[in-house]
């Protein structure tokens, strides 16, 4: 297949614009892979980049081509920053996945330590939450002299 037909993927050429969901297509533009998956094309670049997800083929105009499989990449990508990993971290989980030996317990043991992490991040959330109440309820309208903001200055509120 020569680079130009995996643009012409449903039958329609680049000039046309080609629809942006993919239906049955294995290659596809970076609109389509955006709309997919709900990422910024700017972000797709970015991951290119930083060397989360391999560089796209190109059509001979110079436009990205991506795969299934980039799609399924960039998921995994989404999902694991939506459990608060870093993208250091994923760089790692991507490289337990791609070295395929003990992949469940590793994985098992990262996605562990993420949960003690967010574990100790809502203790810190519920105290300051506390904090902030305690000073809300010492507030008065009436009063010249805030409590919050005095807490806040003098760094009081999470002591």
């Amino acid at each position: 297949m020569r680079m130009m037909d995996a643009v012409m993927v449903t039958g329609t050429s680049e000039k046309s614009r080609p629809e942006r969901t993919p239906k049955n297509r294995t290659e596809f533009m970076i609109g389509a892979l955006s709309d997919m998956t709900a990422c910024s094309p700017e972000t797709i670049r970015h991951y290119e980049r930083i060397g989360l997800l391999p560089p796209a083929m190109r059509s001979q105009s110079g436009r990205r081509i991506y795969s299934m499989a980039d799609a399924e990449r960039l998921s995994f990508i989404r999902q694991a920053r939506t459990f608060g990993f870093g993208l250091g971290d994923i760089a790692g989980l991507l490289a337990v996945v791609n070295d395929g030996t003990d992949v469940c317990a590793k994985m098992r043991g990262r996605a562990l330590e993420r949960l003690r992490k967010i574990r100790r991040e809502i203790e810190v959330l519920e105290q300051a939450a506390r904090e902030l109440e305690k000073a809300a309820a010492s507030c008065s309208d009436a009063s010249t002299d805030c409590a919050i903001v005095q807490s806040l200055s003098t760094g009081s509120l999470m002591r």
